[in-house]
């Protein structure tokens, strides 16, 4: 199974879709880490065939937004268990220290998470059990260097994740 992940958007659910046609016949669906949720809502306007998993984040404002199904979600990708959600809660630009120990508690295999802007992609070793720990960056306003996106790869419970850009050179 392979998703597409976006996050930090900010109104230019273009920038997603371009991505979303270069791929459509080689992903499985889009995992939406917030900041501008009506970007995720146009996307699963134009692709209703896509599975589309999504979290709000600290720039979506809204009653809604308040409930806790759009602050974080666990989901099952082929028995990897992946915690999305946007990381403002968990004050991830002061680090990850927070979010990994909110992951571990949560039991999850991945945690994926955006607000920083910034990509990261690391595997944690240590501890009770592993830990994916990634951001794709931002599709829209990146903090280091061009707009990006991730993709999760599951196949047999082994878990790939890697970084691609927004506009092809």
């Amino acid at each position: 199974m392979s998703y597409l992940i976006f996050s930090d958007s900010h109104g230019t659910y273009k920038s997603m879709k371009a991505v979303i046609d270069r791929t459509p016949d080689k992903i499985d669906g889009v995992i939406f880490l917030g900041d501008v949720y009506s970007d995720i809502e146009n996307i699963e306007e134009a692709y209703p065939l896509l599975s589309v998993y999504a979290v709000a984040g600290n720039c979506d404002f809204g009653l809604k937004f308040l409930s806790p199904i759009y602050q974080e979600r666990m989901i099952d990708i082929d028995g990897v268990r992946v915690l999305i959600l946007h990381g403002h809660m968990q004050s991830v630009k002061s680090g990850t220290i927070e979010l990994e120990a909110y992951a571990r508690r949560k039991d999850a295999d991945v945690v994926l998470y955006g607000h920083t802007h910034e990509r990261d992609n690391r595997y944690i070793g240590s501890g009770k059990k592993p830990l994916y720990v990634f951001n794709p960056g931002s599709v829209s306003r990146p903090r280091d260097g061009e707009p990006s996106f991730g993709v999760l790869t599951v196949k047999n419970g082994q878990v790939l994740l890697s970084h691609g850009n927004v506009y092809i050179r």
